[in-house]
């Protein structure tokens, strides 16, 4: 049995810096699907990023969820 150990040191500002430039990425991808998807027609509360998650269109009185968002760690 072969037993591989790693210990890779990341810096608190380089896991930051990786963290914001994946949320950016994120951002961007949610708004590209939204605007690339037809609008829903009736009354819905719109679709949407939240600053921490891609929100889809949502029926009044009614709960929405989501998967926790790819980017975080």
């Amino acid at each position: 049995v072969l037993i591989v150990s790693c210990n890779i040191q990341v810096s608190p500002a380089a896991s930051l810096d990786k963290l914001k430039d994946d949320w950016e990425r994120y951002m961007e991808e949610c708004k590209q699907n939204n605007s690339q998807n037809r609008p829903s027609t009736g009354l819905v509360c719109n679709r949407t990023f939240g600053n921490y998650a891609c929100w889809p269109d949502g029926l009044p009185n009614s709960t929405a969820s989501v998967a926790c968002p790819w980017y975080l760690p």
